[in-house]
């Protein structure tokens, strides 16, 4: 299995460490282009909220999936946030979203990852880190042809720079994502070796920065010689569709099955896929921090209930269309939260294309929008209802209204 872990972290704590500004759209750019030319259904996993990105949340989710990580495996870990280095110690770290720039027991050690990397039985894994001080991890750089190497265990890393501080970029995104994505999007032969993608990133890395990436093999992980592989894909022209797995991250001691899967659009049919992967994502986030504030308003209820009947939380969502035009999204949540009933509803996120921008229900009516619902109205609703709908009707309200798209119809 293919597994693609992304950590971004713009937001911190700590007022003494500065946020950022493109760590999520870098990374974001970097899903897009491997799920679209190199990956087919990868298991994809996203780490950029506050609450994903403390150090004990990495620290023991990083570490679970490197145990449990079977012997075929290949694991792309990515990183994109600050990072520090003791230069007493020469080891170097990672800011988490909790942790304090004076207390280094609160950073995350990247020995620790290089432990995390050994134990695993995976056959492959490769680090991507874009933060000051990432290339103290290296030992040595070495290189070598797919044949030999793709035989044999690897563990390998490209960090945008060395013992250095880096650039988060001016625009959208950082110096270093920019030109490993421009080498991932434009590289045309089948198979792309890790160190191939490594030498032409610096090659294409601007000469007037201050910085230069680094790359070579992990010493002492695991690592026999081998190289992780990017291979593009057969056929691209059709729109590429990964999954996200959100956490629901709330206290262990309440039992609740949950599966929260939302889609993951990479970079084919349309050029701003980011876009609307953040609205995606947000729209995810807020529907879990709903749950998450009932457990946490009688976290005792919510603990004794889920072990006497069990709590069911999901989130699933559907296609409706995606086309050169538009793109309708419609988002499926059930939850059983020892109430009297169930509880199932949907959300829906439109988008049209050239440029891209998220479209309401008045955005797609011709005219006055109000008018076309009463007519609507005049014409569906039963009788009964006519004068309380319409009552009802306002220019919010329209343009509130869950709705998606197909090629032939709206559904309200």
């Amino acid at each position: 299995m293919d597994k693609i872990i992304a950590i971004a972290i713009d937001e911190y704590k700590s007022q003494e460490i500065s946020n950022l500004k493109n760590c999520l759209n870098d990374i974001n750019s970097l899903i897009g282009v491997l799920t679209e030319k190199y990956f087919n259904d990868p298991d994809l996993i996203l780490y950029h909220k506050p609450e994903q990105t403390t150090l004990s949340f990495l620290y023991n989710n990083l570490n679970q999936e490197m145990i449990n990580a079977l012997d075929n495996d290949t694991v792309l870990v990515i990183f994109a946030g600050h990072g520090d280095y003791n230069e007493y110690l020469k080891t170097n770290y990672w800011y988490c979203s909790d942790s304090d720039s004076n207390d280094p027991t609160t950073w995350f050690n990247l020995r620790d990852l290089m432990d995390f990397f050994t134990a695993s039985k995976a056959k492959h894994i490769a680090l991507i880190s874009d933060s000051c001080f990432s290339g103290a991890i290296f030992e040595s750089i070495r290189g070598g042809g797919i044949n030999a190497l793709v035989k044999s265990k690897s563990r390998q890393a490209l960090t945008s720079g060395g013992i250095e501080k880096v650039s988060d970029g001016v625009a959208k995104n950082s110096p270093f994502n920019i030109a490993l994505v421009q080498v991932l999007s434009s590289y045309d032969k089948q198979e792309l070796t890790f160190n191939t993608l490594s030498e032409e990133t610096i090659r294409n890395f601007r000469e007037d920065l201050r910085q230069t990436p680094q790359f070579g093999t992990l010493s002492h992980t695991g690592d026999e010689g081998g190289t992780y592989i990017f291979r593009r894909k057969q056929d691209n022209k059709k729109l590429t569709i990964s999954e996200i797995s959100l956490p629901l991250d709330i206290d262990p001691k309440i039992k609740i099955e949950a599966d929260c899967k939302l889609p993951f659009f990479s970079e084919t049919n349309h050029s701003q896929s980011n876009f609307i992967n953040i609205y995606v994502q947000q729209l995810g986030y807020s529907i879990i921090n709903e749950v998450r504030k009932f457990m946490v308003d009688d976290i005792d209820y919510a603990i004794k209930s889920s072990k006497e009947i069990g709590f069911d939380f999901q989130i699933s969502y559907k296609i409706m269309r995606d086309d050169k035009n538009y793109l309708s999204i419609l988002i499926e949540v059930g939850q059983s939260l020892g109430t009297a009933y169930p509880n199932y509803w949907v959300e829906t996120l439109n988008f049209s294309f050239n440029p891209v921008r998220k479209i309401q229900l008045g955005d797609l009516l011709d005219g006055n929008a109000k008018e076309t619902i009463e007519n609507i109205i005049d014409k569906y609703a039963e009788s009964e209802c006519k004068a309380v709908l319409k009552n009802s009707l306002t220019y919010e309200l329209i343009n509130d209204l869950e709705f998606s798209i197909t090629d032939k119809s709206i559904f309200l």
